[in-house]
């Protein structure tokens, strides 16, 4: 597939691009399908819908870890026996093979799909269950993110939705972003507009939120300066070149 791969900053929810499609078992009764969500590392999945229904799991979704469908599911658990397993991968470089999909003699080792979050998926047919090839969409907590201390100092890679670190992110990023070094961020400009996204505001019925969060899909197909501009209009944000440096406003 030629589809471009998106990158997720906060949590969306996103239906990928199925890259694998084989059939197996008697009568073809097995459907395997390996679907990219996005650019990894992400941080967790914490939802899949099948043909618009929310499937319950047998546990929590978690990296590299098949789940069946749990038995109070009355949509994918039927005659007593789950309908689908998901093998979902976050992405990591390091990633291995999927034991689901490496069942089969056209999936080997080397298919890593490293860098990539991805949803290994095994459907059982069942007539009363699908009508077609099952759509899949999948909740994310997107891309792990360095944010950096008052004092300039790298912290380890988390799951943010603050856009000042999700821009220095894309900015940085030399796979899919623009690949500029820190030296030419203004680093401090940075951290003081991560501080005034993270203020606390009352929204409606009292709950408190952040004044502005960054949750998005981003194109990779654009123009950097395209999807620069998606991020600053989200935050209110200014990005200039001062001194040899961006700086954030």
């Amino acid at each position: 597939n030629d589809a471009s791969i998106p990158v997720i900053y906060g949590t969306r929810m996103i239906g990928g691009t199925r890259v694998f499609m084989e059939s197996s078992g008697t009568d073809n009764t097995s459907l395997y399908i390996a679907i990219v969500l996005c650019e990894g590392e992400i941080n967790d999945i914490t939802s899949i819908i099948i043909d618009d229904k929310t499937v319950t799991w047998s546990g929590d979704l978690a990296d590299n870890t098949q789940r069946t469908v749990g038995s109070g599911d009355g949509n994918f658990y039927k005659d007593s026996a789950s309908l689908i397993t998901v093998e979902p991968h976050y992405g990591t470089d390091g990633q291995s093979a999927s034991t689901l999909l490496s069942t089969l003699s056209s999936w080997g080792s080397l298919h890593k799909l490293s860098g990539l979050a991805y949803l290994a998926l095994k459907f059982t047919w069942n007539q009363d269950a699908f009508g077609s090839i099952p759509k899949v969409q999948a909740i994310v907590q997107g891309k792990k993110v360095v944010a950096y201390n008052s004092s300039s100092v790298a912290q380890t890679a988390a799951y943010s939705d603050n856009p000042a670190w999700c821009l220095l992110d894309y900015l940085t990023n030399a796979r899919y972003g623009k690949g500029l070094v820190i030296g030419d961020i203004n680093v401090p400009s940075f951290y003081t507009a991560a501080g005034v996204c993270d203020t606390d505001v009352t929204a409606y019925g009292s709950t408190t939120i952040d004044i502005l969060d960054c949750n998005a899909v981003i194109d990779s197909s654009k123009k950097v300066m395209d999807n620069v501009r998606e991020f600053l209009s989200g935050c209110r944000g200014y990005l200039t070149f001062t001194g040899g440096v961006y700086k954030l406003l």
